[in-house]
């Protein structure tokens, strides 16, 4: 994917983009066939999560929701602990409602797992948000504020594209985590990739049905 990804860029009128990651991430948005989309990979001792959705509006009307992070614990775990299609049973974390400090740029993320590692658990995610509409690209980028018994690194990107010749943009999201040895060796990942790749296509869907309320 990724080879057929810089072939497509020698000809792609991405290289608009100043940055050759952004045009990278872009076409491979525009390749994703069927949104929201999500995938989940080991890469080395950590997780790579990747997140794509398309939103049918021009992106200047998406921002003030985009940027409204204040309102973010309303909506963005909406459903998040109920499994997709209908499936029964429970995800390994189950995730508490978020409470953003804006004053400090910081999102708590409470959590507890539900069959190890008993006990109510919590981190903080510093972010910074460059969602004006005036950027060359719109983004949301976090990281974790100090490591964690189990999260040891954590950080993520959003990045909103404008389609050419649409009135629509993409979301996509990368991110990245080191977790206990544990958990990266002993825990099979199909329960892993289940339980972050519903998730983030949940959050997608969320954030496509905020922008167009």
């Amino acid at each position: 994917m990724f080879g057929l990804l810089l072939g497509l860029l020698s000809f792609s009128s991405t290289f608009a983009f100043e940055s050759p990651a952004d045009a990278l991430r872009y076409e491979e948005a525009r390749l994703t066939k069927k949104t929201p989309y999500a995938r989940l990979i080991k890469d080395g001792r950590s997780y790579r999560l990747l997140g794509i959705a398309k939103v049918e509006m021009p992106l200047e009307k998406a921002l003030p929701a985009i940027r409204d992070i204040a309102s973010y614990p309303d909506w963005t775990w909406e459903r998040i602990n109920k499994r997709r299609g209908g499936k029964s049973g429970r995800y390994l974390v189950h995730l508490e409602p978020l409470k953003v400090e804006l004053e400090k740029n910081l999102i708590h993320v409470r959590y507890h797992l539900n069959r190890f590692f008993k006990g109510k658990r919590h981190f903080g995610m510093r972010y910074i948000a460059a969602l004006t509409g005036e950027e060359e690209v719109s983004t949301l980028a976090m990281t974790i504020r100090k490591p964690t018994k189990l999260v040891k690194e954590l950080s993520g990107e959003i990045r909103f594209y404008p389609i050419e010749g649409e009135d629509a943009f993409y979301i996509h999201f990368v991110g990245r985590t080191k977790v206990h040895w544990a958990i990266y060796y002993l825990i099979p990942l199909r329960f892993v990739r289940v339980d972050a790749e519903e998730r983030v296509l949940t959050v997608l869907e969320n954030a496509v049905r905020r922008v167009n309320r």
